[in-house]
């Protein structure tokens, strides 16, 4: 991915919005990058709860965006 200068792989956003997309909604997509590296040896150092802690913590800050963007529909 580095080569082809991805800066985000992400797990399965892009197949969830493909299919609602195929079902005939209107989709819009927004995701949480809940850990970064550039080392890809540090990949499998990352464990699933500290994947777990981020999304929590950042759990709030999503919340408040959605609320923001719901006002505005």
């Amino acid at each position: 991915f580095a080569r082809m200068s991805v800066d985000i792989v992400g797990m399965s956003t892009v197949p969830e919005a493909l299919w609602g997309f195929c079902l005939g909604m209107n989709v819009m997509a927004i995701s949480c990058v809940t850990n970064v590296t550039y080392d890809t040896g540090a990949l499998a150092q990352t464990s699933h709860e500290e994947v777990v802690t981020v999304a929590q913590q950042s759990s709030l800050k999503l919340e408040r965006l959605l609320q923001q963007m719901l006002t505005t529909l």
